[in-house]
């Protein structure tokens, strides 16, 4: 198994990139969380290109950092990617589909490279799907498939949590579907983030913030983790 990163990460759940309150919320934690791992000049950007917002989508985001005093330049605007990710001083990978975001990375090849570099210490921001980016694959239901994500945290992230059915909704509910799997992959740690919870991982440490989290094992009852503590327990898996 791949070593977890002993690094610094902010790990942003479901955090909508529309309204005011929602732009000010990230500006809080991204400012407080780069405040406590040094000296930044320029964060690069690794986003997921939605067909036909992409430079909306980017605008938005570029506008959380510029008001904190953090220019954001995007991996697309390089012309070698590789080196841009390796000379990084800080990554914000972030988007809506993590299918999308994680075929982009494969296409530019620097998913190792992010890797290396957060290992190094270096500050990682995943939001929306940037954050689920950081675990060690996209699964948590056996309805998903299985793809290698970057492997900087030892558990999985479901993001926003939802502990009921739908009105209408004859299918399984999340936690049924979450216990499937657990069934067939007990060694697997699955969080589920409330709207506005993230993880604050400082030097290995994490810590969660904003929000409620549904911690799901195996042959456990699911139980609620409440911010604002230390999670040490989550770094073994």
């Amino acid at each position: 198994m791949m070593k977890n990163v002993d690094g610094n990460l902010l790990l942003i759940g479901e955090l909508p990139m529309t309204g005011k309150e929602s732009l000010s919320l990230s500006r809080i934690l991204i400012e407080k969380f780069l405040q406590k791992t040094g000296n930044i000049e320029r964060v690069l950007l690794i986003p997921s290109l939605p067909k036909g917002s992409s430079n909306q989508y980017i605008a938005k985001v570029a506008a959380v950092y510029k008001y904190l005093g953090y220019p954001l330049y995007s991996i697309y605007d390089e012309f070698d990617r590789v080196a841009a990710v390796k000379n990084a001083e800080a990554i914000a990978v972030v988007g809506e589909d993590i299918v999308s975001l994680l075929d982009a990375m494969n296409t530019l090849k620097i998913m190792t490279h992010i890797r290396d570099r957060c290992l190094q210490g270096i500050p990682y921001m995943g939001w929306g799907a940037g954050s689920i980016a950081a675990c060690p694959a996209l699964m948590t239901t056996n309805d998903m498939p299985i793809v290698k994500c970057l492997n900087l945290i030892p558990f999985q992230i479901n993001t926003p949590y939802v502990d009921e059915n739908p009105a209408g909704n004859g299918g399984k509910s999340r936690d049924e579907k979450i216990n499937e799997f657990l069934k067939e992959n007990p060694d697997v740690c699955v969080t589920e983030l409330e709207t506005a919870g993230s993880f604050e991982i400082l030097k290995g440490k994490p810590t969660l913030i904003g929000a409620n989290c549904h911690i799901f094992r195996h042959e456990q009852t699911p139980w609620k983790l409440l911010p604002g503590k230390l999670c040490d327990f989550l770094m073994a898996g």
